[in-house]
């Protein structure tokens, strides 16, 4: 039998149940409304917290490219704690190649393998060692491997209140040289830094070569010597390293270089002016020839001279100009073009073209197309001023003289102040010469020419790679009729300076009715051709000398004297940059030495700054201890060659901010 429940039992389980369920629904809410006031102010902080990644990059003391450093400012209006609850992400490509994406832990103290710390806040003046708005947090972090060189990656870091920022770090591949030095052991060095380019606006530091000395010179000061702190560096990898040298010279290569035996350049077609290609015989860079024009018959008289490619002057308009007279020679100084070409004419196959050297560098200089500078006066020394065509620096001109008439004329060329006074001696019908003539400080020589039909024209200007004697010095005869060897010590007094590689020749024939041999030639030099001086005539002549400062000569009779007028000179060194590669303690000993004598540019030629590179093979290096540095030091080499009468210095240029990074003095690593 069923027992009825009474009613007001059942009211009381229904509010009993309602009240089970209110409360908990009100406890949910309570619960779910201090969850979402918990997320509002979360949410708040985060609106008022941020971050920005100001920097990121390698440490100071890293080679590896393992440790980096970051600063990151809390640009928020909150504190952000605790620190270590922040998440540091960083994403990079390896020396493999490989893309590595690495969760960093938090470390309270050194940081190895994939681990992150925060080194300092400042200004840290608010709560020391909380990280407070506006400060800026250093974090030192470490990457589990080594990055590839020159890449990119991204650092995320997330803040334990949710601020984050997203900054880039990058593997830096070259080590600068700066100006600024450091002082170990009681010894000045250049810095070298780690990706850091210049600062300041740059210093040069110097290598001094003495006259004709050759080896490897330090430049100064500090002497090139630059170190770089190895304090976080495992190892110094192997790799390829390119070393960048922003380098001058304070002289370029110039003046005059001879050859032991001639070259023979002569032509085959007669009568116009034709093209003589000089590639084979003197080198690129050449700027002018020295050219000996013979006449090799013993009968005819024939025309023949030669031109710089671009000269328009027509020498040769009338046809009986520039005459070599049977078994007669003479010398011109002509420009070579950017070919190596200048121009011949001949009237007859028996005219020859032999080349004694060439001259190289801007000393001599030539103007493209030599100007009329025949003086106004005749018949009388007259002052010719040239520093209307001439630079500031000259100290000498190279002239042709040319006669164009038929009828021997009487002319001279002299220093200012010069004691010579000849005024007899003539060139021969339609004859010319060559002549050097040093000027004074008012750009000007004497000279004196019959008549106007005798030309002077301004072939070229010289700096020092030509010294004149104001008064010729007589050289001492030699024994007659056949080749004898001269010394520039002896049969000179006072004796040719050491620094001469030529000698310039006044001769002249003093016999009125004969013409008689006088030849010049290199002292080593097999060369023997007839070169007679016309009866009554003058001109200069050059020849090369040898190492031991000796000439020859054939002269056939005493009617023939024969001076030296001045010498040409050769600045001439085969330089390079290199560099030395050691390991330097604290204490300033050395510990190991790496490498001697490597990465050697290609040659510095030029007396403008120029950017040579050069590479070396660096073997991996391990780190003996975390105090040592890494040392590079500057060299520049003259292996071979200086010939050279005067010093030349070898310029570095070290820091320079007003250049781009690509010219900086550095050292890429990887």
């Amino acid at each position: 039998m069923t027992v009825p429940i009474p009613a007001a039992v059942i009211f009381s389980i229904f509010f009993l149940l309602s009240a089970v369920t209110f409360s908990s629904l009100l406890s949910s809410w309570h619960t779910q409304s201090g969850n979402f006031s918990t997320l509002q102010e979360h949410h708040v902080d985060r609106i008022n917290s941020s971050l920005s990644i100001t920097s990121a990059g390698p440490t100071a003391t890293d080679l590896d490219c393992n440790n980096f450093t970051a600063t990151v400012v809390n640009t928020g209006s909150l504190d952000i704690v605790p620190v270590e609850n922040s998440d540091v992400l960083a994403e990079y490509t390896n020396t493999a190649g490989t893309k590595v994406t690495s969760y960093l832990d938090y470390a309270t103290t050194a940081v190895t393998g994939s681990r992150w710390t925060v080194t300092s806040f400042s200004p840290d003046t608010r709560q020391p060692n909380l990280w407070n708005p506006q400060e800026t947090a250093t974090l030192k972090y470490s990457i589990p491997s080594s990055m590839k060189a020159d890449a990119y990656g991204p650092l995320l870091i997330n803040s334990p209140i949710g601020a984050d920022d997203v900054g880039y770090f990058q593997c830096p591949e070259f080590l600068y040289l700066h100006s600024e030095t450091t002082n170990i052991a009681g010894t000045d060095y250049y810095k070298l830094t780690s990706g850091v380019t210049a600062e300041v606006s740059g210093s040069t530091i110097s290598s001094a070569f003495a006259a004709e000395t050759i080896g490897r010179i330090r430049p100064t000061s500090n002497n090139g010597k630059s170190t770089f702190l190895l304090t976080e560096s495992d190892t110094i990898p192997a790799s390829t390293w390119t070393a960048t040298y922003r380098v001058k010279r304070d002289k370029e290569d110039l003046g005059f270089v001879w050859s032991e035996n001639a070259t023979d350049i002569s032509l085959v077609t007669t009568g116009s002016w034709q093209d003589i290609d000089l590639s084979a015989a003197v080198p690129a860079g050449a700027a002018g020839a020295i050219v000996e024009v013979v006449n090799a018959g013993t009968v005819g008289t024939y025309s023949g001279m030669v031109r710089g490619k671009n000269d328009t002057n027509n020498y040769m308009a009338d046809p009986l100009n520039g005459l070599v007279y049977p078994s007669s020679h003479r010398w011109q100084v002509v420009a070579i073009d950017s070919n190596r070409t200048i121009q011949g004419y001949i009237e007859n196959a028996d005219i020859d073209f032999k080349l004694l050297g060439y001259t190289i560098g801007s000393d001599p200089a030539y103007f493209t197309v030599p100007s009329d500078i025949t003086p106004g006066t005749t018949a009388a020394w007259t002052t010719v001023d040239v520093s209307a065509y001439v630079d500031a620096d000259a100290d000498g001109v190279i002239l042709l003289i040319d006669n164009i008439e038929n009828t021997a004329r009487n002319y001279g060329i002299r220093e200012v102040g010069s004691s010579f006074s000849t005024t007899t001696r003539k060139s021969g019908p339609y004859e010319n010469t060559m002549y050097m003539v040093g000027i004074d400080g008012s750009n000007q020589f004497d000279a004196y020419i019959e008549n106007s039909n005798v030309k002077v024209y301004l072939v070229g200007q010289t700096k020092g790679s030509v010294v004149y004697y104001t008064d010729d010095v007589a050289v001492t005869d030699p024994t007659l009729g056949s080749w004898q060897q001269l010394d520039a010590d002896i049969n000179v007094a006072p004796a040719v300076s050491s620094d001469a590689v030529g000698l310039l020749f006044w001769a002249e024939n003093t016999d009125a009715a004969v013409d008689y041999r006088a030849s010049f030639r290199d002292g080593d030099s097999t060369d023997d051709w007839n070169g007679d001086i016309q009866r009554d005539t003058h001109l200069q002549a050059a020849v090369g000398l040898t190492t031991a400062n000796v000439w020859d000569e054939f002269i056939e009779h005493a009617a023939i004297n024969v001076s030296v007028a001045g010498y040409t000179r050769l600045v001439r060194i085969d330089v390079h940059a290199d560099i030395d590669i050691l390991i330097r303690d604290a204490a300033g000993t050395v510990r190991a030495t790496l490498a001697t004598d490597v990465a050697s540019s290609a040659n510095i030629t030029s007396a403008t700054w120029q950017t040579l590179t050069a590479t070396y093979a660096f073997s991996e290096y391990t780190v003996v201890d975390a105090t040592d540095y890494i040392e590079i030091d500057l060299f520049a080499n003259v292996p071979t060659t200086n010939i050279s009468g005067e010093s030349v210095s070898v310029d570095f240029r070290l820091d320079d901010n007003t250049l781009p990074a690509a010219d900086q003095t550095r050292v890429a690593l990887r």
